[in-house]
């Protein structure tokens, strides 16, 4: 990667005064992935997880042609040492944009798109817990192209799976559930009619809550209004409820994440346009649901004028959570974090992570066993191509 000086010092200035805050951040950047091959993570930001005792799983996409695209695996150790990449799909087909979640039984579940020709399914792979991968599945195949899966297990260790449907010409937001008893059932229609469904996010809490939200546009004309969309599925039940129209602005309100957490609190962020004029810029908005209150309001996020893309929200130690995105300030792409804590509420400032004149693009965030935290990212190098990157932190200061 390429380093910017001036935002380079902009950005150890902000670092240092970070160290005033609760999470800290490791100065290295370290490349977990070839440097001679173009790979990048896709569009889910669900990347890598992370088991009970600290091990990530992690896969990205080694692009080989520009209808070609190979899923990548690697893990890290608790100690912190990275396996070496190895290829877990066909390098004929193009396979891409994949979630990735770990049971309750230690598989590793990786959902991804899988397309040949005129097809593009969603397809469905399993690591044991003795390293063995299965071959793939496809989760609901029909004609037409199929994008964006994303998915979560329940507290029934049930695989949940959601995606941008594209059969018999009708954009829809589908579901699907996994077993090992009784593999893929479904798929259940979630949208309610909308035209451009998109963007689906999920996650799931310990009470039985699996919590899906996605953008759809209400209004085309003459400023196009996109609202997000939320249904909250009950892991006891098969029972499909309408979908709640949660976030109407009058604005575009798109690539929402979400964040479940055991007890049910549910926090999100998105993009929306409400602050700008002419829908020209997004900035990162935030909305939380506590269990008997119901949802609070929209909050802005970020402040700064500039176009953001991707936020991603993670509940870490110290009741913390800590969001990083796509922040476009300094013309190509950087990642930027803020954190919100208990006693401190929300950072003062944001704090940069990459500073590179090349873009630093697709944030994927984990939140470790131990207080710690794992920021993914694909950076750009000379001559075009991408490089996985990672870079260590702590949600909360060493005492």
């Amino acid at each position: 990667m390429i380093a910017r000086v001036a935002s380079f010092v902009i950005g150890m200035a902000l670092a240092l005064a970070g160290l005033t805050r609760g999470a800290t951040w490791d100065t290295s950047l370290d490349p977990v992935s070839p440097p001679l091959a173009n790979a990048t993570l896709g569009v889910t930001s669900r990347n890598a997880a992370i088991t009970p005792d600290g091990v990530v799983h992690l896969v990205y996409q080694n692009n080989l042609a520009s209808d070609r695209s190979q899923l990548m695996y690697l893990s890290r150790s608790p100690s912190g040492t990275w396996s070496i990449p190895v290829s877990i799909s066909p390098d004929t087909v193009s396979a891409r944009n994949a979630s990735v979640i770990v049971d309750h039984e230690g598989r590793v579940h990786v959902i991804f798109e899988l397309a040949e020709g005129t097809t593009e399914d969603i397809a469905h792979l399993i690591r044991d817990a003795n390293g063995a991968w299965s071959s793939p599945v496809f989760v609901s195949p029909s004609p037409g192209l199929s994008r964006s899966p994303v998915t979560c297990v329940d507290s029934f260790d049930k695989l949940h799976v959601v995606w941008v449907d594209g059969r018999n010409s009708i954009q829809r937001i589908l579901h699907a559930t996994w077993t090992s008893d009784t593999g893929w059932r479904g798929p259940d229609v979630l949208s309610s009619g909308g035209p451009s469904p998109q963007d689906p996010t999920i996650d799931s809490d310990q009470l039985g809550g699996i919590h899906i939200f996605w953008s759809d546009r209400v209004i085309s004309t003459p400023d196009q209004v996109w609202d997000l969309f939320y249904t909250r599925l009950d892991a006891a039940s098969s029972t499909v409820p309408p979908p709640k129209d949660l976030v109407h602005a009058t604005s575009v309100a798109v690539h929402p994440y979400v964040e479940a957490l055991d007890d049910g609190t549910v926090y999100l962020v998105w993009l929306d346009s409400r602050a700008a004029s002419h829908n020209d810029a997004f900035e990162v908005y935030y909305k939380r649901f506590l269990p008997g209150v119901g949802w609070g309001k929209d909050k802005r996020f970020t402040y700064d004028g500039t176009n953001h893309a991707r936020p991603v929200i993670v509940s870490g130690a110290g009741h913390s959570l800590n969001v990083v995105w796509e922040d476009f300030r300094f013309g190509s792409p950087d990642i930027f974090y803020r954190q919100i804590t208990p006693e401190t509420g929300w950072d003062r400032d944001v704090t940069p992570l990459t500073t590179d004149e090349s873009a630093s693009q697709s944030p994927t965030l984990v939140s470790e066993p131990n207080g710690g935290l794992l920021l993914i990212w694909s950076g750009a190098q000379e001559g075009g191509t991408f490089r996985i990157f990672v870079r260590e932190g702590s949600a909360v200061s060493a005492p």
